[in-house]
């Protein structure tokens, strides 16, 4: 993982939210079934 603003190879992650989803973002139960 790589620091966003200069690049940098990152030693240790905090925390990494790369697959979360954006804020108000979440999917309904109906939602998680379409293509």
């Amino acid at each position: 993982m790589k620091c966003r603003f200069c690049q940098t190879e990152l030693k240790n992650v905090f925390v990494d939210l790369f697959n979360s989803p954006a804020s108000n973002s979440f999917l309904t139960a109906a939602q998680l079934n379409e293509p």
